[in-house]
């Protein structure tokens, strides 16, 4: 029931807050994948701007490399 920020093909006009991109908000920062020949393929991107502008608007530092749920138990 909550639509990713932006998506309004899914979320319609609850997908869009005033004074925020109408870009889709949806990224992943990093990504580890399995080689086939052994090892870990690591990948990291950075935010785009619309979405480090947001981050800002709500108080958060885009440059935190920190992993949020590094301390989640699976």
């Amino acid at each position: 029931g909550t639509p990713i920020l932006g998506d309004g093909k899914y979320g319609a006009k609850r997908a869009y807050l005033k004074g925020l991109s109408r870009k889709v908000h949806l990224h992943a920062r990093s990504i580890v994948m399995p080689r086939p020949a052994g090892g870990e393929l690591r990948v990291t991107a950075p935010l785009p701007e619309h979405m480090v502008e947001t981050w800002r608007f709500f108080g958060f530092d885009p440059d935190d490399a920190r992993d949020p749920f590094a301390q989640v138990e699976t």
